[in-house]
């Protein structure tokens, strides 16, 4: 784990907290070169891989770590580019994302309420950091959008069962709808036949 911190910290100085927590830090959101954004892919993927190595109380442990490393991947990385590629560290995030909604081991019994609380919380970081800033033009809300849909559609209703959550991720696509960038009401279209 200090290994995968490390290299996501070399590639992303930013997600280090002794250097958001300072005032000179200022967070802007560049896509990274192509080497740099395959190893985080990479290191996102092994990361999302980590709950199932460990026993229900060593995910327990791990878990808040992995999932804020993860969204805060997303967060920087959901860019909007030319042509609307997306990065590989988005599509990681993606995917790791789902991959720790899913798993199995959140049935437990031990675990399952501590579970579905950061499960929860992930969803709530994920609809703050998906809101729309003029300070922040560059956010790729059709990414932001299919992780919020990817919660929907994999969460159980345990998780998304929260009327909070709901009125964030209906907002989110109402704002989505009514978008002038006509990708974005195009992807609300395509994911909510």
């Amino acid at each position: 784990m200090e290994l995968l911190m490390f290299i996501l910290v070399r590639h992303m100085p930013h997600l280090s907290t002794k250097m958001s927590d300072s005032p000179t830090h200022i967070s802007n959101r560049t896509q990274l070169p192509e080497e740099s954004a395959r190893l985080v892919a990479a290191t996102v993927a092994i990361l999302s891989d980590l709950p199932t190595l460990c026993s229900p109380a060593g995910c327990m442990t791990i878990l808040p770590t992995v999932l804020f490393l993860i969204t805060q991947v997303l967060k920087e990385t959901a860019v909007k580019s030319m042509g609307s590629q997306v990065p590989p560290p988005v599509t990681a995030a993606l995917q790791g994302l789902k991959n720790i909604v899913t798993l199995p081991m959140a049935m437990n019994e031990e675990i399952h309420k501590q579970w579905t609380n950061l499960i929860r919380s992930t969803l709530a970081s994920i609809l703050e950091y998906s809101q729309p800033e003029a300070s922040k033009p560059v956010l790729d809300e059709v990414s932001m959008l299919t992780a919020i849909a990817l919660f929907l559609w994999s969460a159980s209703t345990e998780i998304i069962g929260v009327q909070s959550l709901q009125n964030g991720c209906m907002s989110r696509f109402k704002t989505a709808l009514n978008s002038s960038d006509p990708w974005v009401s195009f992807s609300y279209v395509t994911e909510n036949p």
